[in-house]
């Protein structure tokens, strides 16, 4: 090999190793950050929910000695607050227009007795001492991944409708009245939505339930009734959260719970073992700082 051809041949070589051997390629392969598998959390509820009726049955019959109270219990009530709950809350307290499937919060108009409860709205999905909660606490995101990351939230929640003992119309509704009713406990809407440190997120799931039979007032009451299962009495709902619901940037820790509002005459449960809740982070990158 001659001077120049030596010469050109060790110039080429020193050329490649510069380029593999280049410092930025080094920081550019380094600067790199694996993408971790999905972050999932779960969680069963382990006891029985119940949540009571939030309305009265619809009086299909009556027969007593007041005729005027006999005429309002059968009239289904048609107020604002009877119709739309949720936005009209209690309104002015009284159920005017009837009080056929009006909500347990508000007053009869024919007897100066108090309402039959309080208002009420989403409550957890526990049994009568708290427990069983479709609740996850502290759910934290990695620090690079809060703005980076979808969090999707899914549930099940099993729910069966009862009737419940037929209502006596003296004193709470009429403030005279002797005579029989028939009470029909129709169907109605339960709904299901995810809160996110006490917040609503997403929309609410929504299932119907059907009626649960007739009670009757002059009849000694029964033994508990076996739950309406006519359906499937399944309700799921998913609610899929990214940054931009948190101003930009997911919060330190969640507190994520599903909720549930029970919005007919019935009382409901969910048993043991046959509701779920299911988180799942979705990363889509990393943050480089």
């Amino acid at each position: 090999m001659n001077r120049k051809r030596l010469l050109a041949f060790l110039v080429g070589a020193a050329t490649a190793i510069s380029v593999f051997t280049h410092p930025d390629s080094f920081a550019e392969t380094t600067a790199q950050t694996a993408t971790p598998a999905p972050k999932v959390a779960r969680v069963i509820g382990n006891t029985t929910a119940v949540y009571g009726p939030t309305r009265y049955p619809q009086f299909i019959a009556a027969s007593g000695d007041n005729s005027g109270c006999e005429a309002y219990i059968k009239t289904v009530c048609s107020d604002p607050e009877c119709r739309y709950p949720f936005t009209a809350g209690n309104g002015d307290g009284s159920a005017d227009t009837g009080i056929g499937l009006a909500p347990l919060w508000l007053k009869s108009t024919q007897s100066s007795q108090p309402p039959a409860s309080v208002l009420t709205g989403w409550q957890s999905i526990a049994d009568n001492n708290g427990s069983g909660k479709l609740l996850i606490s502290g759910f934290k995101l990695p620090v690079n991944f809060k703005t980076t990351s979808k969090v999707l939230i899914s549930w099940t929640v099993r729910v069966e409708g009862y009737k419940t003992s037929a209502y006596k119309v003296s004193p709470r509704l009429c403030r005279k009245w002797h005579g029989t009713t028939s009470q029909q406990f129709t169907g109605g809407q339960v709904y299901t939505r995810a809160f996110i440190n006490g917040a609503a997120m997403g929309p609410a799931a929504i299932m119907s339930i059907p009626d649960a039979g007739i009670s009757r007032s002059n009849e000694p009451k029964p033994p508990k009734p076996k739950p309406v299962i006519k359906w499937d009495p399944t309700a799921t709902g998913s609610c899929l959260l990214s940054k931009e619901d948190f101003g930009g940037e997911f919060p330190d820790a969640m507190d994520i719970e599903i909720k549930w509002y029970n919005d007919t005459c019935m009382k409901i449960e969910s048993p043991a073992n046959m509701r779920s809740l299911n988180i799942t982070m979705l990363p889509l990158g990393s943050r480089q700082e």
